[in-house]
């Protein structure tokens, strides 16, 4: 089994502030020294930021994988037990 770390990112401005921020640390305090994978989820508006996020950290070994925050639909008998 590989090492990873995995993201759940979400969209918002301060999501992708703070987003930047967990990367530099995460870079400086361990993917230096015991770099693996970082893993990223997040929904299709994110794509956006992808060019400046693998330029910003271009020692990262990113893999992106899109998701959708959606409930699934239940009949009605489920949701009242």
């Amino acid at each position: 089994m590989k090492d990873c770390v995995v993201y759940l990112a979400g969209n918002s401005e301060d999501n992708i502030k703070d987003f930047y921020k967990s990367l530099s640390l995460l870079y400086e305090n361990y993917l230096k020294t015991f770099p693996c994978d970082v893993v990223v989820f997040h929904e299709k508006a994110f794509i956006q930021h992808l060019p400046i996020l693998i330029k910003a950290f271009p020692n990262i070994s990113f893999k992106f994988f899109e998701i959708t925050f959606e409930l699934p639909k239940y009949n009605a008998d489920i949701l009242e037990k």
